[in-house]
């Protein structure tokens, strides 16, 4: 499992999702199913409307992920020493 502090910036949100035993392989599979039956709609969205993983949730591990993000970022711009 991973671990909260992990970067997951360019993990998808599927993924994360189901390391944090959210979600199991075959939620994810039906998913990405109907994600291609359906252009434009996103992955959350159709958690949501499954009632899998709550708006919430979807928020805070999208707000973890632009967190890591930045945290990169910055961390990537620092000058050394």
């Amino acid at each position: 499992m991973q671990q909260p502090d992990q970067d997951v910036s360019n993990q998808p949100i599927g993924e994360s999702l189901r390391e944090l035993g959210l979600l199991s392989d075959t939620q994810i599979r039906i998913i990405l199913y109907e994600q291609q039956r359906s252009p434009g709609k996103r992955f959350g969205e159709l958690l949501k409307a499954k009632g899998w993983v709550n708006q919430q949730t979807i928020d805070l591990l999208l707000l973890r992920q632009s967190r890591n993000r930045l945290l990169a970022l910055l961390e990537k711009n620092q000058p050394n020493g």
